[in-house]
């Protein structure tokens, strides 16, 4: 065992690499133990389950040539620890920022996607993922991630651009309530004003009216015409 000062220490499984085959290659291993409430506290969730730490180039190299020193005895343990240490979580913040970044453009992605499909009869997370070309399980974890769901702002972008339908039918468009809800997705009424009401405070028909009286000349307009 390595023991650097009363916080850290590590448990060498082997001080000789084992060998073994994975998929078909020859590979050598050297396990160390670091004591998981450590771990925690310099790396907090990022070391969380089972990670394999993607080093570069310049990173690999560093590890491997810390890992020899750390075997030769003639070295200092407590300084190679805390390099072992630094090089472990430059990989895993790495990682964790890469991930971040793909789940950030996927997000991104499918928002996109959202407003361009929102207004199509049946569009939900079944067409988002194929959309996407991902599993739906994928696309549910981005948007938990973000505090957010798929059929909530899939209803957001629906309710908004039905308001919009609504005011601009309050300038003098003819269109129905019924039928602004069916082009902006709805396929059950009912539930479209449900919706409506708990998003924006009021009904549809409130909103009109709101919309024409905030706009007298659309509705005198539309009187003389009449």
């Amino acid at each position: 065992m390595w023991r650097c000062g009363a916080e850290t220490s590590f448990w060498p499984m082997r001080r000789c690499p084992s060998v073994f085959s994975y998929r078909g290659q020859r590979s050598r291993q050297i396990s160390l133990h670091l004591p998981r409430a450590e771990a925690l506290a310099r790396f907090g969730r990022a070391c969380g389950g089972g990670r394999v730490l993607r080093t570069d180039p310049a990173r690999g190299a560093a590890l491997n040539a810390i890992l020899a020193a750390m075997i030769d005895e003639g070295e200092d343990a407590c300084a190679m620890a805390e390099a072992l240490l630094g090089i472990v979580a430059a990989s895993l913040w790495a990682d964790e920022r890469g991930t971040e970044d793909q789940g950030a453009r996927l997000y991104r992605s499918a928002l996109q996607r959202l407003e361009r499909g929102a207004f199509r009869q049946g569009y939900g997370l079944d067409a988002l993922a194929a959309d996407l070309g991902t599993s739906r399980r994928q696309v549910q974890r981005v948007f938990t991630d973000h505090g957010d769901t798929v059929s909530r702002r899939l209803a957001l972008i629906r309710l908004k651009a039905a308001r919009a339908r609504l005011e601009a039918k309050a300038r003098g468009q003819d269109d129905s309530i019924a039928a602004i809800a069916h082009d902006c997705g709805f396929q059950d009424l009912s539930h479209f004003y449900r919706q409506f009401r708990r998003q924006f405070g009021t009904t549809p028909a409130g909103i009109e009216a709101s919309a024409r009286s905030a706009n007298p000349s659309a509705q005198s307009s539309k009187i003389g015409l009449s």
